[in-house]
């Protein structure tokens, strides 16, 4: 069965008729691509002196409807550029067509297009919103499981995940209160880490959640900004009141608060 095609061609107000970008030059590619590849072009879809930021282009806005309502699986273009020149837009047409079996075909590129075969600057748009909407989402669970009480990292030393939320480990729980008694009452760090059968990083690490708050009922943790080259450009401590149970006393906090 002969494969049955759309094709759409746009002429920004600023293209010249004689240029490359001439409708009658687009649709001759198109013509040319569906001789070669015997494809049965079924309607062009002509949109003039229309820029490709508009999102809603009568000719473009037809082809789509109909395409949406038909058995017509491809549509062909001269270049990404003459289907859309909105990334985000452009991304999410793609997305609502690969959805339901449907591509655009570039004849520049001899192949389909996605958001890849984009230029750099296009490209970079896109990343940069992928990272603004991935934020958001982190934004909205984080803010979410803080008004829940539930913690956004993994349960510190002394504690388990259970149900979404920390719960004590007696063992570990008991470690914890002797390291951190011995810490006050300033005994000797081997003795401590030899009666416990502890290592120093451990004993440092339980010392640093108390400090912070974690053994007293507190979430607490570094919240990290990346740009879009995923490097950390600023760090904010967010700390709020979690529902897990404290595992040392107000006054072990406090005396521990008080040392260096």
């Amino acid at each position: 069965m002969q494969i049955k095609v759309f094709g759409y061609v746009r002429k920004s107000p600023d293209d010249k008729e004689d240029t490359e970008s001439s409708i009658s030059n687009q649709i001759k590619l198109i013509e040319k691509t569906c001789k070669e590849k015997e494809w049965f072009l079924v309607k062009i879809f002509q949109d003039k002196n229309v820029t490709g930021s508009d999102r809603y282009r009568k000719e473009f806005t037809e082809m789509m409807s109909k395409i949406f309502s038909s058995p017509i699986n491809i549509i062909l273009v001269k270049d990404q550029d003459r289907f859309c020149r909105d990334s985000s837009f452009f991304k999410d047409t793609l997305q609502d067509l690969d959805v339901r079996g449907k591509k655009v075909y570039s004849v520049i590129k001899h192949g389909f297009l996605s958001h890849e075969d984009l230029g750099d600057n296009v490209k970079a748009l896109f990343d940069s919103q992928y990272i603004i909407e991935q934020r958001k989402k982190a934004d909205i669970s984080f803010n979410q499981k803080r008004e829940e009480g539930l913690p956004h990292i993994p349960a510190p030393f002394g504690y388990k995940n259970k149900n979404k939320n920390w719960v004590v480990e007696r063992k570990k729980s008991k470690i914890i209160i002797e390291v951190l008694q011995d810490y006050v009452d300033k005994v000797n760090l081997k003795e401590t880490i030899k009666r416990l059968k502890i290592n120093k990083s451990l004993r440092f690490r339980i010392i640093k959640n108390a400090k912070k708050g974690l053994y007293s009922g507190f979430i607490v943790y570094d919240k990290k900004y990346k740009d879009s080259n995923k490097k950390i450009v600023r760090v904010e401590e967010v700390k709020y009141k979690g529902k897990h149970q404290n595992l040392i006393s107000e006054e072990l906090f406090n005396s521990v608060q008080q040392l260096k």
